[in-house]
C-alpha cells in the first residue's frame, strides 16, 4: 500500500510537533513560576499557622485573664457599694459577662475597665494582625455569640475562680483560611480583692 499524500502527512507531523513544542514552552514557564513561588506560599502558610497557634495558646488566655480579673475587681466593688449581698449564680454570670465584654454593670461604665474589656483586646488584635502580618483576623464580637461562665469547682481552690469562654473567629491569610471555635479557660485568685 502506497502513501498517496506525503505532503499531508508531513504537515500533520509538523503541526503536532509545533503544538507539542508550544505546550512544553508554556508549561515549563508555569512549572518554573510555580516552583519558585512554592517556598513563599509555604512560608506564608507557616506564618499564619504559627500566628493562629499563638492566638489560641497565649493571646486569648492573656486577654481573658486581664479582662476577667479587672471585671471581678469591679464587680466586687459594685456589690460592696450597692447591696453588700451576694447574687445568685445566674445573676452573677450576667453581670460578669457584661463587665468583661462591655466594661459596664447595669449599663454604668466601670473606670478600671477602660481599655481592659475583652472586646477592646480583640479589636486591638484584629488591627495588629492586619497592619503587621497582613492577615485578616475577624473575631465574632457579637455579645450574644460569646459565652462566658464564672465558676468554682474541683479545679479551683477556695480562693480561686475559673472562667470559661467560647468564641468564634476566622484567620484569613489570602492563601489559606481558618474558621475556629475556641474554648478558653483561665483560673485566677480572688484573695487580694477588697471586702469593703
Amino acid at each position: 500500500m502506497a502513501i498517496k499524500n506525503k505532503k499531508g502527512i508531513f504537515f500533520t507531523f509538523m503541526s503536532i510537533l509545533l503544538v507539542t513544542a508550544l505546550m512544553l514552552a508554556f508549561s515549563s514557564d508555569v512549572y518554573i513560576t510555580s516552583k519558585n513561588r512554592l517556598p513563599v506560599v509555604k512560608s506564608r502558610i507557616k506564618t499564619a499557622d504559627n500566628y493562629l497557634r499563638s492566638i489560641e495558646g497565649a493571646y486569648l488566655k492573656n486577654a481573658l485573664y486581664v479582662s476577667s480579673y479587672s471585671a471581678m475587681e469591679s464587680l466586687t466593688s459594685y456589690i460592696n457599694q450597692t447591696t453588700g449581698l451576694l447574687m445568685n449564680e445566674a445573676e452573677l454570670n450576667i453581670k460578669f459577662k457584661e463587665a468583661v465584654l462591655n466594661g459596664t454593670i447595669d449599663g454604668s461604665s466601670l473606670g478600671n475597665m477602660q481599655g481592659n474589656t475583652f472586646i477592646y483586646r480583640l479589636e486591638e488584635m484584629e488591627e495588629i494582625s492586619q497592619n503587621t502580618l497582613h492577615i485578616a483576623t475577624n473575631f465574632n464580637k457579637d455579645y450574644e455569640n460569646i459565652d462566658i461562665i464564672l465558676f468554682q469547682d474541683e479545679t479551683t481552690v477556695p480562693w480561686q475562680v475559673a472562667v470559661n469562654l467560647t468564641l468564634d473567629f476566622s484567620v484569613n491569610a489570602e492563601i489559606a483560611l481558618w474558621n475556629k471555635t475556641d474554648d478558653v479557660s483561665i483560673i485566677f485568685s480572688i484573695r487580694d480583692f477588697q471586702e469593703t
